[in-house]
């Protein structure tokens, strides 16, 4: 584990990326996003707010921006080793089981009428290794997914995160603001053309309606001019998804830190409603999402803020990687559908590793 708390970070559609070094003091460990309030800094929050997974704020005092072609070489970094095949097949039973049973789960709220939509997460560790080089492993991903987010947070008590995500959960200037509303998944034709509209099934098309829906209610308090698009289909890596995107204006007495406790965590991650579907997975999910399906960015009321969900994300640990993905269930929803769908997530940072 790195004895400096740092991140690197590649906005979309860049060239290069930003390093950021914390050497004075430790990040600011805080309560709630609410209390993130007038601070500025790089933002890295869970899916949960607890003693063990705080709010993390990182108020870096070395900043550095570098070309990603300069330092392609370290790609050579990145040895990895999948477990072994006996390891795999005991692991993939269980985890299919568990999957099951969550799934059934769902299936009996939506019965009850307790929840209309319930996202199961998976935690998955395939792969294992004997230290390499972190910020090669993000290099790699810089340029196998160049328009997500790329983040590599290494902060001494929240770990070691590498995500590319391709959701946005709130970026703006200080006073013009945009979100997005992103549901629905299927995996991208191999002839597939960037803008080009897709076929999309009722599931896929209700359970991004939620998510819109959710959205542009939560932001009625907090904006004003509030507009958004015509969801449309968006690439993120290998997958494409239903986007609905919202444009507003700060209202002139709300606080920015007001807004993302109000929106996190989205439909998209949790479930609706929020409170209900935030219950049964923090009861049923055996591994603790920590920070995946939180989100992270560079955070300032007054100036720029970038803030994207964790998604498609892997957890470093000292001696192998978890992988981390989920998918919304609705009861329209097939269980071999979802499972696949979150084979197919989980493939983006196999893909890093291979």
């Amino acid at each position: 584990m790195s004895t400096t708390n740092y991140v690197c970070y590649r906005l979309p559609e860049q060239k290069e990326y930003v390093r950021l070094e914390q050497h004075e003091g430790e990040p600011l460990a805080l309560k709630s996003v609410k209390d993130l309030k007038d601070h500025h800094g790089f933002v890295f929050a869970p899916f949960q707010p607890t003693d063990k997974t705080p709010v993390w704020l990182l108020q870096a005092d070395k900043v550095e921006k570098k070309v990603i072609r300069e330092v392609c070489q370290r790609w050579s970094e990145v040895p990895d080793s999948p477990l072994t095949n006996r390891k795999l097949e005991e692991y993939s039973k269980l985890e299919r089981l568990n999957y099951h049973l969550r799934f059934s789960l769902c299936k009996k709220y939506f019965l009850l009428g307790k929840v209309s939509k319930v996202v199961i997460a998976r935690h998955v560790t395939e792969f294992s290794h004997t230290g390499q080089d972190p910020e090669a492993l993000f290099l790699r991903a810089c340029q196998l997914y160049p328009h997500q987010l790329i983040a590599l947070v290494c902060l001494k008590q929240a770990g070691t995160w590498l995500m590319a995500t391709p959701e946005v959960l709130l970026e703006g200037d200080g006073q013009n603001y945009h979100t997005m509303a992103l549901a629905g998944t299927q995996k991208m034709p191999d002839n597939y053309q960037p803008g080009k509209e897709m076929k999309w099934s009722e599931k896929n098309r209700k359970e991004q309606r939620f998510v819109a829906s959710y959205i542009g209610d939560t932001l009625q308090p907090y904006a004003d001019e509030l507009t958004h698009s015509h969801p449309h289909t968006t690439m993120a890596a290998r997958l494409l998804h239903l986007c609905t995107d919202f444009n507003f204006k700060l209202k002139e007495d709300a606080q920015l830190a007001d807004v993302l406790d109000a929106l996190h965590p989205t439909p998209a991650v949790c479930g609706l409603p929020k409170e209900e579907a935030r219950t049964i997975i923090l009861v049923s999910e055996k591994d603790d999402r920590k920070y995946y399906s939180g989100f992270c960015g560079p955070y300032d009321p007054k100036g720029e803020t970038r803030l994207f969900v964790t998604l498609r994300c892997m957890e470093i640990n000292d001696n192998n990687y978890m992988l981390h993905a989920g998918g919304g269930i609705v009861p329209e929803s097939k269980e071999k559908e979802e499972w696949r769908e979150t084979e197919m997530k989980l493939n983006t940072m196999r893909d890093v590793l291979r």
